[in-house]
């Protein structure tokens, strides 16, 4: 509807009511002089058509009152009296006028005027800019004015979005990569890694929003909302290729991002694709707020698995921590049980096995050792120590 409404009528934006909120003295020429420069500083604007397109009870009133002066002779506003009685009738009698009596509001015995309104035409108004800005604009001048003055329009209400939706969504955004980062901390077992994760989540979120303008997709609070939602989305494959990582056994990063993706690679593409899949109903629903969802987990699904795929398992390989070659032998130790005193057990011959899968057991026969070795006591008891309970 707003689309068709800027291409066929955006050389008529919103009629714009300017409200005086105080009780004025009317029929004072003062007053009526202060009202015309008021109405003048909105009609001046680049956004208004001007005087012509303007709508003011009083400019009419005073022109009834000189064009039927002469044929009326009650007809006076020289007090207060007579320009409230005459307003009231025959000027708002008037089927010409009546329309007026909405935009005058009295007080209880309609002895003064506490408020009334006049509408002024804005133009060119073809864009979301254009609103803000109108709107922007309008409010200045209102706050300018001695007289205590308000602008409104019904629109008002969906183009403050254009304000504030900018600084909320980054606050949120902020705010809940903030708790991711908190949470990684606490499940991923590496500072260093849990830090990548929260850029991996940054990185997905900044190209949601820059691919959602090449589709189509308005800025607005619907896409906000599904952003901000799509954080929990953009964390699930970066945590887990992440903290496959850092589990994985092997000493040299590079071994370990493939023995990461060897695990969860299939599992991530395929969990995208069947995401993917089950949201494609959504791309021809007729509402707009279905089709901004499905555009926005789209991109999310894409560019998390790029990141998952590609992107952090390259960045992990060259950036990842490194493993404490300590920590490896304890826990070697403590796997085998071997008496490493023992005086023939050297461990450095035992580094040339075959590299071992994240969460598998390595399995060693006596020809994968060094043939020059001699097959010891304590050689066998490790050979034994790491061989499956049901070889056993």
């Amino acid at each position: 509807f707003y689309d068709k409404q800027y291409q066929h009528y955006g050389q008529y934006g919103p009629r714009v009511a300017v409200i005086i909120t105080q009780s004025l003295h009317y029929w004072e020429e003062s007053t009526s002089d202060q009202i015309e420069k008021l109405l003048a500083k909105f009609e001046d604007s680049d956004f208004t058509f001007g005087k012509t397109e303007s709508e003011s009870w009083l400019r009419d009133y005073l022109q009834f009152v000189d064009r039927n002066s002469s044929v009326i002779p009650s007809l006076s506003i020289t007090n207060k009296s007579s320009f409230l009685s005459n307003l009231q009738d025959p000027f708002l009698k008037n089927a010409a006028f009546e329309r007026y009596s909405l935009d005058i509001e009295f007080n209880g015995d309609t002895s003064a005027i506490t408020s009334s309104r006049f509408f002024v035409q804005t133009k060119n108004i073809i864009n979301s800019d254009r609103e803000q800005d109108m709107m922007i604009k309008m409010r200045e001048i209102a706050d300018s004015m001695s007289i205590k003055t308000i602008v409104y329009h019904p629109s008002f209400i969906s183009f403050d979005q254009y304000i504030i939706i900018l600084p909320n969504t980054l606050q949120n955004l902020g705010i809940a990569t903030a708790a991711m980062f908190v949470v990684a901390l606490v499940l991923v077992p590496h500072p260093v890694c849990s830090l990548w994760v929260t850029l991996s989540i940054a990185s997905i979120c900044t190209g949601v929003v820059g691919y959602m303008t090449f589709w189509g997709v308005n800025f607005d609070n619907i896409s906000m909302i599904n952003i901000i939602t799509c954080t929990g989305f953009s964390v699930d494959f970066s945590a887990h290729i992440t903290y496959s990582f850092v589990s994985c056994e092997e000493k040299n990063r590079n071994s370990r991002a493939v023995s990461a993706l060897y695990s969860l690679g299939m599992p991530i593409l395929q969990g995208a694709l069947s995401t993917i899949l089950g949201l494609s109903f959504l791309s021809t629903a007729p509402s707009y707020i279905l089709r901004t969802f499905f555009k926005t987990m789209f991109i999310v699904i894409l560019l998390g698995a790029l990141h998952g795929l590609i992107i952090l398992p390259v960045v992990l390989t060259i950036l990842g921590p490194k493993r404490d070659d300590r920590r490896n032998m304890d826990r070697l130790r403590a796997d085998s049980k071997v008496n490493t005193s023992h005086p023939v057990y050297e461990a450095d011959q035992y580094d040339s096995r075959e590299p071992q899968r994240c969460g598998i057991r390595p399995y060693y026969s006596p020809r994968d050792m060094e043939v020059t070795i001699p097959l010891n006591d304590t050689k066998i008891y490790y050979l034994l120590a790491t061989l499956p309970e049901t070889t056993l």
